[in-house]
């Protein structure tokens, strides 16, 4: 990838959600902030690392591919969620505030939502829709993602991304863009990963250009 051109500052528009957080939480978020940094600079993270060493902080970009069908749908409902975009693309600067805000959405959206299928929710093989309280991978991650929206962190620096598990099947996460690199929020886990110590292939993602591009994370997608 070529040079990240923005870092937003955006510790002090959460400090009101921080301050919500109990200081246990608080003292949790901020050890797993500090093992983070470790290891998101060669150092061991508590044993966290699962992918060999070497990649990229960012995940490479193989050009303009197709939006999910599903994605496709939302857009057609949500119009106003799908337009936008910047020749700059964002990177959150990461310090204490701000990864205890990301968890604190993570944490919540997680616990909120409850897991269903589309099939079960909506009796439709694939439907991509905010959660009020059930729903699948693409959900937790629209929830998460206008969440963070809502205070005030950049469209373009919250991703939604479509992978493969580990099982071979189909998922989605929430990429943020953070000044130590691409950070995963996954509703099949609790704790916050480098895109590098997943255990997902990569297949592709919303454009840090405009919400309703994509692009490729795969020679193959």
């Amino acid at each position: 990838m070529g040079k990240l051109n923005r870092i937003v500052k955006v510790g002090m528009t959460v400090t009101a959600l921080s301050l919500s957080m109990s200081v246990n939480a608080q003292a949790s978020h901020l050890n797993s902030y500090r093992d983070l940094i470790t290891s998101s600079i060669g150092g061991s993270s508590q044993g966290n690392a699962r992918r060999a060493t070497g990649l990229s902080s960012y995940m490479n970009i193989y050009g303009e591919t197709s939006a999910p069908l599903g994605f496709m749908s939302f857009c057609s409902r949500y119009p106003s969620d799908c337009t936008g975009g910047t020749t700059r693309p964002s990177v959150i600067e990461l310090d204490a505030g701000s990864w205890g805000a990301l968890n604190e959405i993570n944490d919540f959206v997680n616990a909120a939502v409850q897991p269903v299928s589309d099939q079960e929710l909506y009796n439709q093989i694939e439907m991509w829709d905010y959660p009020k309280n059930k729903g699948d991978c693409e959900d937790y991650v629209l929830a998460k993602q206008k969440r963070l929206i809502e205070l005030g962190w950049p469209r373009e620096s919250l991703l939604i991304t479509v992978a493969i598990d580990e099982f071979g099947g189909g998922h989605a996460v929430l990429t943020v863009k953070t000044s130590i690199g691409d950070l995963i929020l996954d509703n099949q886990r609790g704790d916050i990963l480098p895109w590098q110590q997943t255990t997902y292939t990569y297949v592709k993602r919303q454009s840090t250009s405009h919400p309703a591009l994509w692009v490729s994370l795969s020679l193959v997608d």
